[in-house]
């Protein structure tokens, strides 16, 4: 093969071929890139063939596929993941087209078949053990994985040996086949919980997406993750150490398996004997969702250590106590939630500085100008919510001479509040700037959408080429010479950024090449990836020089490319065209739009909070139980914009509630104390979730909206109506009410979170003012209105 672009011999320098199904997930990516990068350490030709999975039967897939065995590649590396679908008989005719030449799978076994596979038998008695010797479990649901895929590892049986190792008996009717991962894990623990006398205390699942959904379908049933039930994944994927509660997994290093699977083939290649079966190790990763506290999640300490610790003589002490603390704390938390030391060192003086100056301004507002200054993307922002329960549960041992004031506890109260919200809202704010990304990185493949010729097609390829930093590309097409004869033609091609230029009717390729030789230089080491032309009626493919570690980057380009081809295959009309652009510029305004809210919103949520920093600063001043409740109404309407409001609060040892002030319907504050009401509804649900340690706001939708006048309650109108936990600990001390009867405007989520990080502000001061206890909320006793 002396012929310029031909893929020189093994003696000179042999080349690899990887056949896989798809590169874009967190699976197939890094295993690509392993065997990509160690390919490229052993200077060979790398060829990367993407095609279907073998059971869709999709011509184009198939044509790749015909590509990888036709002896272009000196072996081959297959990512058995292709075949995860396969029925047996599939996936044995499937690998069989690949055995003329040395043929390596890897990512599980195949009997009879070389490959290198993830060795779980270790890990699966690691992950056994671990729940019963450390946590204490004994009845232990598994997950198995679909049959086919499960016997290639074994891992259920190595399941019932570990626990046999243990004299533990293995529970069949806790053991579950997910033949649809999700779904059925879904199906199967939602059937295992609702048999309360044989319910699992643990879960091993067969991934980390069945674990993800266990954990969110039993946590939507208010089941305590890890306390009533420990749960393990497999996989690592990047998501599991931030998920919540952070996950314990079986961790994969697939870029390794990759890696491996590359110079095992090369050490084939080299003369070696035919690999058998050889085992990856895995390892577990311990988290917080069996129950153990990992850097991913915040770790309680020990008050009683704090307490029996040196006396703390000066704030001082204090300080470097706390310093030490948090030290310890955030010493193994990964890169995506470190925190500078300069940052905790501002703001645990700023905190020092409130205690000893007695206000609260300058910790809270050190607060959040450091949330607020976060430029990393990467960096967690609960990282905030960790530190402050650090510091809370040390100010347990802070003492009373030092904060004769009592306000530490109440400073933390109000920091949690607000780095709750503030990450509560950064997190929904990153989300959707990911979102409109996503959608801004799709519009890159407009200008291939736009094009009406292949002229206009090449110009736009090259654009977006640059774009996703692909270096050479072409598209080849196969025609028909004469009955039987096929000749491949070069359509268009491009390199680093611009479009060369190839004649009408295509540039052809000599006999048994794949590469352009106006794009590839003789003797040069070859690393290209060639994807289906996704273009009915033709045989083709498209090579893209694996120039960019992002493998999605490739699937774009060749979706971009193929849709443009088919556009001009179908001739598409004007009017098509123009519809299609129409809606491009629709849907690129609605990003428009959507950006420019979500930025009016953040800028609404820090004045909210500056508001409410206001507020809070203001009460804590005033001294009088009614001038307290008359100003918290007022200032909610002030600093939160809101237009009718009202307090209410438990009556001392009775099951009715009595009004402080509220809203009449001409805006004004009026005094609504010698009105009881019983507890409806909305207070009994809302002191269930206060109880429960998950308070959140309720919307009562067509509630009558009402006033209280000459102690009758008028009604004024129908709508919406937000009734708001006022809470201190795990206690319910009153309801905060609030609608727009004025003027009939729909709910504002944004602004109702503030409200919500308000009325914990005023439960914080209200237990403050009555030393801790709700029987001490004096209000005067009024009429009942019931």
């Amino acid at each position: 093969m002396s012929d310029e672009g031909r893929v020189p011999p093994p003696s000179t320098r042999p080349t690899l071929g990887l056949v896989t199904d798809f590169l874009g997930d967190s699976c197939r990516g890094p295993a690509w890139l392993g065997f990509v990068q160690a390919v490229r350490r052993m200077n060979a030709h790398c060829l990367t063939f993407v095609g279907y999975r073998p059971n869709e039967n999709i011509p184009s897939g198939q044509y790749v596929y015909d590509m990888a065995h036709s002896g272009l590649a000196n072996g081959l590396a297959v990512n058995l993941r292709t075949c995860e679908a396969c029925r047996y008989d599939e996936e044995r005719r499937f690998l069989a087209r690949f055995t003329q030449i040395p043929t390596l799978g890897f990512g599980r076994k195949v009997p009879e078949f070389p490959c290198l596979a993830f060795d779980h038998r270790k890990t699966v008695a690691e992950a056994v053990t671990h729940l019963v010797k450390v946590h204490g479990r004994r009845r232990i649901a598994f997950f198995a994985a679909d049959p086919a895929w499960d016997h290639a590892d074994g891992r259920l049986e190595l399941f019932r040996g570990a626990m046999r190792a243990l004299d533990l008996v293995v529970d069949e009717s806790l053991i579950a086949v997910c033949t649809q991962e999700r779904a059925s894990a879904s199906e199967a623990m939602r059937r295992l919980w609702a048999c309360t006398e044989n319910r699992p205390d643990a879960v091993i699942a067969c991934s980390d997406r069945s674990a993800y959904r266990i954990v969110e379908d039993l946590q939507a049933l208010g089941v305590q993750i890890p306390e009533e039930l420990s749960v393990v994944g497999c996989d690592d994927l990047p998501t599991s150490r931030f998920f919540e509660p952070p996950l314990t997994t079986v961790t994969l290093d697939e870029q390794a398996l990759g890696a491996e699977a590359a110079q095992m083939l090369m050490d084939w290649l080299a003369g070696s004997a035919p690999p058998q079966e050889t085992f990856q190790p895995t390892r577990l990763s311990i988290r917080d969702s069996c129950g153990c506290h990992s850097p991913f999640g915040h770790h309680l300490g020990s008050v009683a250590q704090a307490a029996n610790g040196p006396a703390l003589a000066s704030l001082d002490d204090f300080r470097e106590r706390l310093e030490g603390r948090l030290g310890i704390a955030l010493r193994g938390v990964s890169r995506a939630g470190a925190v500078p030391a300069r940052e905790v060192e501002a703001l645990l003086n700023a905190f020092c500085a409130s205690l000893q100056r007695r206000e609260p301004d300058t910790f809270l507002r050190e607060l959040l100008r450091l949330m607020r200054g976060v430029q990393d993307p990467l960096r967690s922002p609960w990282i905030w919510m960790r530190i402050l329960l650090d510091m809370k549960e040390e100010t347990q041992a802070l003492p009373a001479r030092l904060d004769d004031a009592g306000l530490a506890p109440v400073l933390l109260m109000q920091g949690l509040r607000m780095a709750h919200g503030f990450a509560w809202r950064r997190d929904r704010l990153i989300e959707t700037r990911r979102a409109q990304n996503w959608a801004a990185r799709t519009l890159q493949g407009l200008p291939l959408l736009r094009a009406q010729n292949l002229r206009g097609i090449c110009q736009a390829a090259a654009s977006v080429a640059r774009d996703l930093d692909i270096g050479r590309y072409a598209v080849c097409v196969e025609f028909a010479q004469g009955a039987a004869a096929r000749e491949l033609r070069v359509c268009l091609a491009g390199c680093a950024g611009s479009s060369v230029e190839v004649e009408p009717e295509g540039r052809a390729l000599p006999p048994g090449t794949i590469l352009p030789d106006f794009l590839f230089r003789e003797g040069e080491r070859i690393d290209v990836l060639i994807h289906p032309l996704q273009v009915e009626g033709l045989n083709g493919y498209i090579l893209l020089e694996q120039s960019t570690e992002d493998w999605v980057a490739y699937h774009e380009y060749a979706e971009y490319l193929g849709a443009a081809l088919r556009g001009v295959r179908a001739l598409w009309t004007v009017e098509e065209q123009a519809s299609h652009l129409a809606t491009a510029n629709a849907r690129l305004q609605t990003e428009i739009r959507d950006r420019r809210q979500a930025e009016e919103r953040l800028a609404g949520s820090v004045a909210g909070l500056r508001g409410i920093l206001v507020a809070s600063n203001e009460l804590m001043q005033v001294k009088q139980d009614d001038a307290f409740y008359r100003r918290a109404v007022e200032l909610a309407r002030e600093q939160l914009g809101l237009e009718r409001c009202g307090l209410w609060v438990q009556m001392e040892e009775s099951d009715k509630i009595r009004g402080t002030f509220g809203t009449n319907r001409q805006g004004r504050t009026v005094d609504e104390s010698y009105v009881v009401r019983p507890k409806g509804p909305a207070w009994r649900e809302l002191e269930r979730t206060v109880a429960m340690g998950e308070p959140h706001w309720v919307k009562l939708a067509g509630h009558p909206h009402v006033q209280i006048e000459q102690a009758r309650v008028v009604e004024i109108g129908h709508g919406w109506v937000v009734a708001t936990p006022v809470f201190g600990g795990r206690k319910l001390l009153g309801v905060f009410f609030n609608d727009t009867a004025l003027s009939g405007a729909p709910l504002d989520e944004t602004r109702q979170e503030l409200v919500f990080v308000y009325c914990a502000m005023l439960g914080s001061l209200m237990l403050s003012r009555g030393a801790g206890e709700p029987s001490l909320l004096r209000v005067p006793r009024g009429k009942d209105c019931s």
